[in-house]
């Protein structure tokens, strides 16, 4: 049975005791007093520095290759010995790093956190010249990057301000303006790291969201928030294994023997900071894929008895289809813990899940970049019976629901989501009115609307801001919308998301035309297709015989159009 209010309150109290594992205290940030946990480590350093305890066990598995732990402390010092003395990188500095899933994605990250510098994550699925003003916007003096990525930038590289371009398992060795990775780790740097002080509110890392305005915007995040949420990743299982009757007194934060598949990017904060960061710190396997593929996946959860894995709704959908089309072929018994997030799931998921994976505790949580992820959390049975809610918030995360004046809303009311906690960013970069906006006396205002029910579970039930979720990512439709806005014939564009029983919502677009236009389709799609990432593409693009509806505030009724085409596709389902 899900648990009532006062269960999980008991539950909570009890892990948050003082002297217990995740005991919570305050911390004073910016002259304002938020909640941490009393055992985060202080730095991302320090993490790092603590995984040389687990020595020889497995760390990094990517297709044939195996890194341990202590190998990986290793070449990450040699990198960073090697920024230090080949290009000055130290505190403050930005180093972007573009490219898929790969071990020098950790080594590089590691190695500019460890100098006190910041990791510039820079989303691999975007176009040359999305790359190029994130790279350009952060201010970063270096790029890590591999051949994809660099070719994609192409001739941009040389509009950049880069005092170098890193090349990862390069197979293009005579262009003079690249160097190769492999002199970072083969140099004669030592494999210590170089000193440095870090404090726990130094910038540590820069993740780049969808923007409203049309870029995409760097919210800088610091090593306070990245080891916060690493904790916050251990309560999960602590609430789900008292809920089953285990012993406060037995919990710990260790993690050795866990083995968790990579399904998300790295450059993606669930990727990064409940992926990476949670292997490094408990001393875990992180086994990466070098793309989806769920065939393989089931292959490798056997293979490595794998026991974690974070996806969105659309990863374990393909899973589970292929598990009930070959009954009995796939082991998968070895997962002990399911967090399902990026978009809201079928409602038989959970259920699902649970059934294939009997003893995994199953759930899922609400975050965004803005709060360095994890704020709410559900999981067992609550999650399995309530699949619609994203939990109650952690207990280091306190949560106002307000309306437009900002006035606190009635119990189960619908407002708008405030978060306050010690894990939420500094700001976004270069962006003083947008974080001014965002960030107001040390809430976040997350521009989503939710109640919560009669237990405290909260629930999603819209959007303020006018964006679209397709399987975890974030499109902001204005950015699509000025995509299109940008070809000649189209004198009028909305944008907005339509229901997908997997991915959660994908993008469509409503267009009028100027007169005398025959542009299709196709070729509207492909012009946005210059300009964007392709998750960010619509599915279609309509064109409309009369101008799009407004307000009388001139706004487009994008709701109108939305519901008309889900009354459309309702009449004719196929």
């Amino acid at each position: 049975m899900s648990m009532r209010a006062d269960e999980y309150e008991m539950i909570r109290s009890r892990l948050t005791a003082p002297g217990s594992v995740f005991e919570v205290v305050p911390a004073e940030i910016g002259g304002r007093t938020y909640k941490s946990w009393a055992q985060a480590p202080t730095t991302l350093r320090a993490i790092l520095e603590r995984s040389r305890s687990f020595g020889d066990q497995t760390f990094i598995v990517f297709e044939d290759e195996r890194l341990s732990h202590a190998a990986h402390v290793e070449r990450v010092a040699r990198c960073a010995s090697a920024l230090r003395a080949r290009y000055g990188i130290g505190k403050g500095d930005r180093v972007a790093i573009a490219m898929r899933n790969l071990p020098e994605w950790s080594i590089a990250f590691w190695a500019v956190v460890s100098l006190g510098a910041v990791a510039v994550s820079i989303n691999a699925w975007m176009t040359g010249p999305e790359m190029q003003f994130c790279i350009g916007d952060s201010g970063s003096r270096l790029l890590i990057a591999d051949d994809d990525r660099i070719e994609r930038l192409g001739d941009r590289l040389s509009d950049l301000a880069l005092e170098a371009v890193i090349a990862v398992r390069s197979q293009n060795g005579s262009d003079p303006r690249i160097t190769p990775w492999q002199t970072l780790e083969t140099g004669d740097g030592p494999a210590i790291l170089p000193p440095v002080t870090i404090l726990p509110d130094d910038d540590a890392t820069i993740l780049y969201t969808s923007g409203t305005t049309g870029n995409p915007k760097g919210a800088l995040g610091t090593h306070r928030g990245s080891c916060n949420n690493v904790i916050t990743t251990r309560y999960f299982n602590a609430v789900d294994a008292v809920s089953r009757g285990t012993a406060v007194e037995t919990l710990s934060l260790d993690g050795r023997n866990n083995a968790f598949l990579l399904t998300i990017p790295l450059f993606h904060g669930a990727g990064c900071q409940n992926g990476l960061i949670f292997s490094v710190f408990g001393g875990g396997k992180m086994v990466m894929m070098p793309r989806w593929d769920a065939q393989r996946a089931l292959d490798t959860i056997a293979a490595e008895q794998i026991t974690d894995m974070v996806a969105t709704p659309a990863h374990f959908v393909q899973l589970l289809d292929l598990v009930d089309a070959t009954p009995g072929r796939h082991a998968i018994g070895s997962v002990e813990t399911v967090l399902v997030g990026g978009a809201s799931p079928p409602a038989d998921l959970p259920a699902r899940i649970h059934a294939a994976m009997p003893k995994a505790a199953v759930g899922t949580g609400y975050g965004q970049t803005e709060c360095t992820q994890i704020a709410t959390l559900s999981c067992g049975s609550d999650y399995i019976e309530h699949p619609k809610s994203c939990g109650r918030p952690v207990p280091i995360c306190d949560i106002r629901i307000v309306d437009d004046a900002g006035a606190e809303v009635a119990a189960g009311q619908t407002g708008e989501l405030l978060l306050s906690t010690s894990t939420l960013v500094k700001a976004y970069v270069n962006r003083p009115a947008e974080t001014a906006e965002t960030f107001v006396d040390g809430w976040l205002k997350t521009g989503d609307l939710v109640h919560l029910d009669a237990d405290g579970r909260m629930h999603i039930d819209d959007r303020k801001k006018d964006m679209v979720i397709r399987g975890g990512e974030n499109i902001y439709c204005i950015e699509v919308e000025q995509a299109l806005y940008s070809h000649p014939d189209v004198e009028e564009a909305a944008v907005f998301g339509l229901p997908h029983p997997v991915l959660g919502e994908e993008p469509y677009a409503m267009v009028f035309l100027r007169a005398n236009s025959d542009a299709s389709d196709p070729a509207l799609r492909a012009h946005a297709g210059e300009r964007l990432a392709k998750f960010k593409i619509p599915v279609e693009i309509r064109p409309s015989a009369a101008p799009l509806p407004r307000n009388a505030n001139g706004k487009i009724l994008k709701r109108e159009l939305r519901a008309a085409w889900i009354a459309e596709r309702m009449a004719n389902p196929n």
